[in-house]
């Protein structure tokens, strides 16, 4: 067998079973994935993509879940519950907002068995995932450039970079303020291009979103914010940021609004929050936050971050 690794993905055979009867069989490719959690040596978590004869990714139903080519086995290690990430995105799901969907499964690789695992989806553009526009690297005509766009908040290992803050023009858009709302040259707030791809979005796409984001930061910071014709509800959906704000505050995710924060733009609507992601350390996680996790204590996550 081939050592699986982080890019680029291993050949593999995947089968799953229920008891005894196979119910799924595929070629797929494997890779290690996430930033933080391939330090997690007893429980690594996976990217698989099903693969056809070729190596070319084909799209399957696994456990029922909408057809699709790319999943994601999570390996609840942090969260010794288990349980975290499926809780808060069937909350998520029942409001309404997509949310990855889950299936619980238990992983053996090689014959050596990993434990319990979850089955979920990869955030991506499609019609059962985040469903927005398709957006070619071509487009360009004013009517159109306008979506869609998947964009997030996080570090850069993981997207396709080595270090942590691998932030530049190619990759990400840079905020023109600081935390505190200051305008600010060297602000440390980046937004990183999720779809189109920083390798495939046109720079007249990247002009068009990253005027975009500016001027509803520009709106925001504005001493008439709450205009009706200026302020930042002309250029967000504010009910997406409500219930965003909403469950990462309800499930005390600390690494909400700083790292795995992702926003979409469709086309002809205005910007969104979502879907959640990565709620694993969340609910009062031991271990992480401390001083936010004594009892009696009131907080709230977005004046931690």
């Amino acid at each position: 067998s081939t050592k699986i690794k982080d890019e680029p993905k291993t050949a593999a055979i995947m089968q799953i079973f229920m008891k005894d009867s196979l119910l799924f069989s595929s070629r797929i490719g494997i890779e290690y994935r996430g930033a933080v959690s391939q330090m997690f040596y007893e429980k690594k978590s996976y990217g698989i993509e099903l693969w056809d004869e070729t190596n070319k990714g084909i799209s399957g139903s696994l456990l029922n879940l909408p057809r699709e080519e790319d999943w994601i086995l999570h390996g609840p290690y942090a969260d010794k519950s288990l349980i975290r990430n499926v809780i808060a995105y069937q909350v998520s799901n029942n409001i309404g907002k997509y949310a990855p969907k889950t299936q619980f499964v238990e992983v053996e690789i090689n014959g050596d068995f990993k434990g319990l695992y979850v089955l979920m989806e990869k955030i991506k553009r499609g019609k059962e995932r985040v469903n927005v526009s398709k957006l070619s690297a071509k487009t360009s005509a004013s009517d159109s450039i306008s979506g869609g766009y998947i964009l997030k908040i996080d570090k850069t290992v993981g997207s396709g970079f080595s270090n942590q803050d691998d932030y530049n023009k190619s990759n990400a858009i840079t905020s023109r303020y600081d935390q505190s709302g200051k305008i600010s040259k060297n602000s440390k707030i980046h937004i990183l291009y999720d779809y189109p791809k920083s390798e495939n979005i046109s720079e007249s796409q990247k002009d068009y979103i990253n005027n975009y984001v500016h001027l509803f930061e520009k709106a925001l910071a504005s001493s008439d914010f709450s205009d009706p014709k200026l302020g930042f509800r002309n250029y967000i959906d504010e009910d997406s940021f409500i219930d965003y704000f909403l469950l990462t505050e309800l499930f005390q995710n600390f690494d909400g609004y700083r790292i795995s924060t992702y926003l979409q733009k469709e086309r002809g609507d205005k910007l969104k929050m979502g879907p959640i992601w990565d709620f694993d350390l969340s609910l009062g996680s031991k271990g992480f936050c401390h001083n936010m996790n004594k009892e009696n204590q009131n907080f709230w996550i977005f004046e931690y971050n």
